[in-house]
C-alpha cells in the first residue's frame, strides 16, 4: 500500500479526524461567543485577540493528543502502534461492537418485477456470504441469521448489536428477463459510516462475473478499512472462473439457487421440490458438486425427519455425496452429508466422526456442520460436553438462527437439565414463533417436569403448526398418556396404523406413545422394528427422557448395543 494511503489509516485508527472535526466545533463556538461576551463586559480588544491565538495553539495539542491518546469504556489509554500482519492471516479483534473483525451480509431485497425471484436473491446473497467466509479476512454471520432480520425495520446499529458484528453489507438485486441489476453498501457499525456502495448492470449471463465483481470490492473496501497491504483473492481466480465444486452454466445455477432457496424452508414438500431443481442443475451440468450435494442434503434432511423409508432417502443421500465428493474431495456440503448417513443409518460412529471432522477443517465456518455434528454423533454417543462446544461454535457464526438454539435446547433436554432446555427453547420461539418444532421440545421438557397443562398446550400448538406431522402427534400421543388421557392416546396410534398404510412412519414415534400408556412389552417391539428399517430418529433412544421407563429393560439394552450406543 502507498505511504500516503497507510498514513491516513492511522490518521482514521487513531480518530484524529474526529477530533480536527470536534475542535473546528469547539473553536468557533469559542469566537461566537466572544463576539458577544467581550463587548457585552466591556472588556479590552486585546482579550479578544488572546482568544484567538489560544484556540489556534491548542489545535495542534489537541491533534498531539489525539495521536497519542484514546477514550475507551475503560478510561484514557495510550495508543500504541498497530501490529503489522502477514497477507493471509486471520486479523486479530478489534474494539468495537462486535469486538472482532466481522460482517454480516443482509439478505439482498428482491426488486424485480416477479416476486418469485426472491430465491436469485437469497442465492446470491449466499454466494457473497460464502466468498466473503472463504477469503479468511474477518468471521462472517451465516445465511440463517441474516434472513432472521429479513423484513424487519432495524438500523444497521441495533443489527450489528443483535449479531455481535462490526460490518454490515446490505444491497438489492433486480432481475428482469435477462437483465440484472445489482446495488450494494458496505457499512461500518462502529462508526456508522459508509465505507463503500457500488452498482453493477449486466445480464443473467454475467451473473458469475458480477457476483465476483461485488464480492472482491468488499475485500477491497475492507482492505483499506483494516490497513491491510493486500487483499486476499477470492479462490475463483479470474473474473468468472469458479471453484470445482462450482459451475459456469447459468440455467444450472440458477437452477441450484432455487433447490438451496427450498431446502432452506425445511418443510417436506419444499424438499421434495428441491431434489427436482438439484437434478435440473445436474442435468444441465453432471460436474457440479453443489448440486449433487444439495441432493444429498435434502434427501438426509426428508430422512431426519421421517418422510420416506430410510433406506430409500439414506441411499439416494449416499450416493448423491460420492457424486459430489469425486469431483470435489473437499467439499464440506457433501462431507457433511455422507457423515450424517454413516452416522443416521450405518451407525458408523468412528466413520461418521471422521467425515464431519475433515468437513469442518475444509470449512471451520460450516454452521451446518457444528450443529450437526453435536447433533447426529455427540449426543447420541452422550458426549455433551463435546457438543455443547459444537453448537456454541455454529451460534457463534449464526446468532439467531432458531434451529441452533432449539438444538442447544434439546441437547440440555437430553442431559436433563430441563430449566436450561426452556431457557434455550424461548429464546428460539421468540425468534421464530411458528416454528412448531420448538412447541414440540417445549411441550416434551414441560412432559418431563410433570408441567401436563403447560405441556398439552404447547404440544397441541405444535401439531397445529406443523400440520399435524407425525412427530408432533407422537409428542402429544405421549403427553395425552402420560397425563391420563389414555383414550386421545389410543386414537393417535390407531392414527399411525392408517396412516402407514399410505406413507412411512417411523415404528419410534408409536413406541414412544406405547412407553406413556405403559404398554412396555409393545413399545419394544417397535423398536426393535425401528432398528430393522435402521429409523433416523432411533439413534437418540439412549439419551431420550420418554424412553427411561424402559431403559433397564434387556431388550432396550441389546437395541442400543447393536446401535453402538454402549
Amino acid at each position: 500500500m502507498p505511504r500516503i494511503l497507510q498514513f491516513v489509516g492511522e490518521l482514521k485508527r487513531r480518530r484524529v479526524f474526529r477530533v480536527v472535526a470536534a475542535y473546528a466545533v469547539f473553536a468557533f463556538v469559542v469566537w461566537q461567543a466572544a463576539d458577544f461576551v467581550i463587548p457585552a463586559a466591556r472588556l479590552p480588544d486585546w482579550v479578544s485577540t488572546l482568544t484567538l491565538i489560544l484556540t489556534i495553539l491548542g489545535f495542534p495539542v489537541a491533534l498531539v493528543l489525539a495521536w497519542l491518546f484514546d477514550i475507551t469504556p475503560e478510561g484514557v489509554k495510550r495508543t500504541g502502534p498497530e501490529k503489522a500482519r502477514q497477507v493471509g492471516e486471520r486479523p486479530a479483534a478489534l474494539p468495537g461492537v462486535a469486538g472482532q473483525r466481522s460482517i454480516v451480509v443482509l439478505p439482498f431485497d428482491n426488486l424485480s418485477p416477479d416476486p418469485g425471484d426472491t430465491y436469485f436473491a437469497d442465492g446470491l446473497t449466499e454466494e457473497i456470504i460464502t466468498d466473503a467466509s472463504c477469503c479468511g479476512l474477518l468471521r462472517v454471520v451465516s445465511r440463517n441469521s441474516a434472513v432472521a432480520l429479513k423484513g424487519k425495520l432495524k438500523d444497521t446499529r441495533t443489527i450489528a448489536e443483535e449479531l455481535d458484528v462490526q460490518y454490515v453489507l446490505e444491497g438489492s438485486v433486480r432481475k428482469a428477463g435477462d437483465d440484472l441489476r445489482i446495488t450494494a453498501q458496505l457499512i461500518d457499525a462502529r462508526a456508522d459510516e459508509h465505507i463503500w456502495a457500488e452498482k453493477y448492470s449486466g445480464t443473467l449471463q454475467d451473473v458469475f462475473a458480477l457476483q465476483e465483481q461485488v464480492s472482491q470490492s468488499i475485500l477491497d473496501a475492507l482492505r483499506l478499512q483494516l490497513d491491510l497491504e493486500e487483499t486476499p483473492r477470492l479462490a475463483g481466480g479470474p473474473v468468472g472462473a469458479t471453484r470445482a465444486s462450482e459451475t459456469l452454466d447459468v440455467a444450472a445455477y440458477d437452477a441450484y439457487l432455487r433447490g438451496r432457496f427450498l431446502w432452506n424452508q425445511r418443510a417436506e414438500s419444499a424438499l421434495e421440490q428441491s431434489l427436482e431443481c438439484f437434478a435440473s442443475a445436474i442435468e444441465r451440468d453432471p460436474s457440479f458438486a453443489l448440486a449433487h450435494a444439495g441432493r444429498a442434503d435434502s434427501y438426509v434432511t426428508l430422512g431426519v425427519y421421517g418422510a420416506r423409508p430410510p433406506g430409500e432417502v439414506m441411499e439416494a443421500a449416499r450416493e448423491a455425496a460420492a457424486a459430489a465428493l469425486d469431483i470435489d474431495p473437499t467439499l464440506a456440503r457433501a462431507l457433511t452429508a455422507r457423515a450424517c448417513v454413516k452416522a443416521l443409518y450405518d451407525w458408523d460412529w468412528a466413520a461418521a466422526e471422521a467425515d464431519f471432522r475433515a468437513a469442518l477443517e475444509h470449512d471451520p465456518e460450516y454452521a451446518t456442520g457444528h450443529q450437526w455434528y453435536a447433533n447426529y454423533v455427540l449426543v447420541p454417543l452422550r458426549r455433551f460436553d463435546e457438543a455443547q462446544r459444537q453448537l456454541e461454535h455454529a451460534a457463534q457464526l449464526e446468532p439467531l438462527s432458531s434451529a441452533v438454539a432449539a438444538s442447544r435446547g434439546v441437547l440440555e433436554y437430553f442431559n436433563r437439565d430441563y430449566e436450561r432446555a426452556l431457557a434455550e427453547y424461548e429464546s428460539a420461539r421468540n425468534l421464530h414463533p411458528h416454528f412448531g418444532l420448538i412447541h414440540l421440545f417445549i411441550g416434551e421438557c414441560l412432559v418431563a417436569m410433570g408441567r401436563h397443562n403447560e405441556a398439552l398446550q404447547a404440544l397441541r400448538t405444535a401439531a397445529e403448526f406443523t400440520s399435524e406431522s407425525s412427530e408432533a402427534l407422537a409428542a402429544l400421543g405421549h403427553g395425552l398418556a402420560v397425563s391420563g388421557n389414555a383414550g386421545e392416546a389410543a386414537a393417535i396410534l390407531e392414527r399411525f396404523e392408517a396412516r402407514a398404510r399410505e406413507a412411512y412412519v417411523s415404528p419410534v414415534l408409536a413406541a414412544q406413545v406405547l412407553t406413556g400408556l405403559r404398554e412396555h412389552s409393545a413399545a419394544l417391539v417397535k423398536l426393535e422394528e425401528a432398528a430393522a428399517q435402521r429409523a433416523s430418529d432411533l439413534v437418540w433412544s439412549a439419551v431420550r427422557p420418554v424412553f427411561d421407563p424402559i431403559r433397564s429393560e434387556p431388550e432396550f439394552v441389546e437395541l442400543t448395543r447393536t446401535i453402538g450406543l454402549v
